[in-house]
């Protein structure tokens, strides 16, 4: 199967969240359905994760009615809204975002919390945030204060970048 533009698959961003905590880099995503622009960020250790928000969503499709869980009869065509300006408004959010994790002046404002701007109802904007999920393993460790992956990586990285200055 081949990725394009307009896929949102779930577990694209579940394996490129376990990437950054690996690694103990930030991740920002964002991305634009019909008329609605969005954008999120993880910090690794620090925010609860893209992992959390997929428990969080996983235990409520759980609760719904079996009727509310099954697909839908008629799944509408995948459709691109986005023009020139609007893939650019997005995109300079999410750049905002990579800013205030590389120069840490600013504190992200999308950390574990979907940034959303409605287009067409007159630019309103929402903030929808997420909290860790205790079956978190990631987000576990990190709050255990235990040697995650992200540590490691960190630690690997300081002790590279120091020896030559």
């Amino acid at each position: 199967e081949r990725m394009r533009a307009h896929d949102d698959a779930a577990y694209v961003h579940l394996i490129v969240n376990e990437a950054c905590f690996t690694l103990g880099i930030p991740f920002v995503a964002g991305g634009l359905s019909y008329s609605t622009l969005s954008y999120w960020s993880v910090d690794p250790g620090r925010t609860p994760c893209r992992r959390c928000l997929q428990c969080h969503r996983d235990d409520e499709a759980r609760a719904l009615p079996t009727v509310l869980r099954q697909p839908a009869l008629i799944e509408p065509g995948p459709v691109n809204r986005a023009t020139g300006p609007v893939v650019q408004l997005i995109c300079g959010l999410m750049s905002m975002e990579v800013m205030r994790y590389l120069t840490r002046t600013d504190p992200p404002v999308a950390a574990a919390a979907y940034q959303v701007i409605e287009l067409a109802d007159q630019m309103a904007t929402t903030r929808a945030p997420w909290q860790r999920h205790p079956d978190c393993p990631l987000c576990a460790a990190a709050a255990a204060g235990g040697p995650g992956p992200w540590a490691l990586a960190a630690a690997g990285s300081a002790q590279a970048g120091g020896a030559g200055r």
